[in-house]
């Protein structure tokens, strides 16, 4: 199974992007990228279904199992 990086999906995104992208998911772009970019947090279930929706949108390629895997590993 390919691995999912969402280091680098957040990383290929813009400015403006990245602040869409946080109000869609509901966190802050302080919390994507220094806690969750790096994975040293786990979100809950709810965000984690709602991290995936969003991060399809703009257009990762990522199963939602490669997403949960990249936080879990």
């Amino acid at each position: 199974m390919k691995v999912f990086d969402f280091k680098k999906f957040w990383n290929s995104l813009t400015i403006k992007q990245r602040e869409e992208f946080s109000l869609k998911v509901g966190y802050s772009q302080l919390y994507l990228s220094h806690q969750l970019r790096y994975a040293k947090r786990k979100p809950s279930l709810r965000k984690l279904n709602r991290l995936y929706d969003v991060c399809i949108e703009f257009g990762a390629d990522a199963t939602r199992e490669q997403l949960i895997n990249f936080f879990i590993r």
